[in-house]
């Protein structure tokens, strides 16, 4: 028998849950081990109220996509949110508050990632060119990146 050229994943594997107790919600998911090692994985949110999601800086060697945007399914323009992400060596803080594409090169430090608020609902998007995802870990303060108030 030839082998496939493609691979259909549906049902129960595609359906991801957050280790973030504040996102209950399921999420979709597909990671590049599950594809036979491709380069790529994405990783879809619904995000509810407010939650410090990454409260570390980071580095990895590949580019990484994130991607915000309303969960009406008419018009996805609508956000009404506010969410702060801190790119960069000078960990720049972005407020992002209508829909947003972000593309993080490999080598570049980004976060921490704050849903700071959520009146209604939105959707957070993470894909990578990666089939897993490995980080490394660079100490910061995060109480000079993330006022508490």
């Amino acid at each position: 028998m030839a082998e496939e050229k493609y691979r259909i994943i549906t049902g129960a594997d595609v359906i991801t849950y957050s280790p973030h107790p504040q996102i209950p919600a399921p999420g979709f998911g597909v990671w590049g081990v599950k594809l036979g090692g491709v380069n790529w994985s994405i990783g879809i949110e619904p995000i509810t109220e407010p939650v410090l999601m990454v409260p570390e800086t980071y580095v990895h060697d590949f580019d990484d996509f994130l991607g915000f945007f309303g969960t009406n399914p008419l018009d996805i323009r609508e956000f009404e949110a506010e969410v702060w992400v801190f790119l960069g060596a000078e960990r720049k803080k972005h407020v992002i508050d209508s829909p947003t594409f972000i593309h993080i090169p490999g080598g570049t430090l980004h976060c921490p990632l704050w849903f700071k608020r959520i009146d209604k609902p939105i959707i957070f998007m993470h894909s990578f060119a990666a089939p897993a995802y490995v980080r490394q870990v660079i100490p910061s303060e995060l109480s000079e990146l993330v006022p508490s108030e």
